[in-house]
């Protein structure tokens, strides 16, 4: 599994499918969260000018986007996280992911994989479905 973090200040839409395409490409799963700026830590000094004030500690999870970009809207890297990782847990990539593991850790190494895979693309795909049904939960209302 991959870590990654996207939606930088330097970030546009073509990096998340990209995230889609490598993980694809090398048939690996990939965890993405939002670039979170933490203080005290160099990338929060470069990020300073740009955070979004307010914000609770509740914000910097690694889910909300917690800064301004040149590139994308606050909003718009939100949505494009939850997309990415509903569609990077479907069920047939979830799937085609477990025949890439080897044969010798038959069959734990498949079941673990499976019981990680499957519920984490079950629960991203019903919370992308509940934004786009217009569930507010989660949502940050960055005019306010």
């Amino acid at each position: 599994m991959l870590f990654i973090m996207v939606g930088g200040r330097q970030d546009v839409r073509e990096d998340f499918e990209g995230i889609l395409k490598l993980c694809d490409e090398l048939k690996v799963s990939a965890h993405p969260v939002m670039t979170t700026p933490f203080p005290g830590t160099e990338l929060y000094e470069q990020y300073r000018d740009y955070m979004i004030p307010g914000l609770e500690w509740d914000f910097f999870d690694g889910n909300h986007a917690v800064f301004e970009a040149p590139t994308m809207s606050p909003q718009e890297r939100e949505e494009l996280l939850i997309d990415l990782r509903a569609r990077l847990f479907t069920l047939p990539r979830s799937i085609s992911r477990i025949f890439q593991i080897s044969w010798k850790g038959f069959p734990m190494s498949h079941i673990t994989s499976w019981m990680i895979q499957y519920p984490q693309g079950r629960a991203f795909r019903q919370y992308a479905k509940s934004r786009k049904n217009g569930n507010p939960y989660l949502i940050i209302n960055y005019e306010s």
